[in-house]
């Protein structure tokens, strides 16, 4: 690979996988004024990854390791990269305003940073901590005027919701971290699907109402539901590639590009109108981007295998 196209890879697939994420919270709000509860659409999103990663693994014939510590591995990563994140999100996004919450999750990246400077995980240099106040700042500026009038009566549930990127922050550290050898990219995302499908289909059976989704009437809930298949497949293949080939504080900053994404999908589907502060904002989250993006040497990508 040209040397210039390999630096340039990183910051392509931020984007990427940062405008996924920020239309994955136009799907959700489409989701939320539907008729089906939360618990039933967020165990079909899971079943439709999961049945596409496993399919992947046995038409490339490589499957998900399970042995004991590939399988502590997924664990983990099921519980804090999805499992947590997902139910703390559901339980707490009635008591504050979306733009709130968004605010609260946008602030990943300075716990992933403060997290990697704590355990070592990778070299945290004063240019890569200048970038994530920097990105930290514009997130502020863009959600702040729309959250200023949140009531103070919902302080325990932000304290709460920020368990979110706290727990994002040790995800990604640790899948720097703890990366298993000689798995790739397809099989880490299988073995970590099927686990977290394995750890939602006990709660949802024992806290919920049977599964009894109903696709005769097709709506725009279902297709809906449908897209966040399909992307968030697309999401979890970008979201380890990228830690392998860049780290754990590059891949947080994804983050910061869902704040921007998540202004132009509202254009897109909700016919927002942004004003040229959020424009201001959004440069100053590319700027971040700039300043924090380095790359590891050739040959370090993490658990470096063929056919990825």
């Amino acid at each position: 690979m040209n040397p210039s196209a390999g630096r340039l890879l990183p910051v392509f697939l931020v984007f990427v996988l940062g405008s996924l994420w920020g239309l994955h919270f136009s799907l959700i709000k489409i989701c939320s004024e539907s008729d089906l509860p939360p618990p039933l659409i967020t165990v079909m999103t899971t079943l439709g990854v999961s049945v596409v990663y496993v399919g992947v693994a046995i038409a490339r014939g490589r499957y998900p390791r399970f042995a004991r510590a590939p399988l502590s591995f997924y664990a983990l990563c099921a519980l804090l990269g999805y499992v947590l994140p997902i139910f703390i999100e559901l339980f707490v996004a009635r008591h504050m305003a979306a733009g709130l919450l968004t605010l609260i999750v946008s602030t990943t990246p300075i716990f992933t940073l403060g997290i990697a400077l704590v355990s070592k995980t990778e070299a945290v240099s004063p240019k890569r901590m200048l970038g994530v106040a920097v990105g930290a700042v514009a997130a502020a500026m863009i959600l702040l005027p729309r959250t200023l009038g949140a009531s103070a009566a919902i302080l325990e549930w932000v304290l709460l919701a920020f368990l979110v990127p706290v727990s994002f922050g040790i995800f990604h550290n640790y899948v720097a971290r703890a990366w298993p050898k000689g798995l790739d990219t397809w099989q880490v995302g299988a073995g970590q699907m099927t686990m977290a499908l394995a750890m939602m289909l006990p709660l949802y059976i024992g806290f919920s109402d049977p599964l009894t989704p109903d696709f005769g009437n097709w709506r725009d809930v279902h297709w809906a539901i449908a897209a966040m298949i399909v992307f968030a497949v697309i999401e979890v293949y970008l979201y380890f590639t990228i830690i392998r080939i860049a780290g754990a504080v590059v891949v947080s900053l994804s983050n910061f590009v869902t704040i921007a994404a998540g202004v132009v999908w509202g254009m897109l589907i909700f016919n927002e109108q942004p004003g040229w502060w959020d424009w201001v904002c959004v440069a100053i989250l590319m700027l971040s981007l700039a300043l924090v993006i380095e790359f590891r040497r050739r040959g370090e990508a993490l658990g470096e295998v063929g056919g990825d």
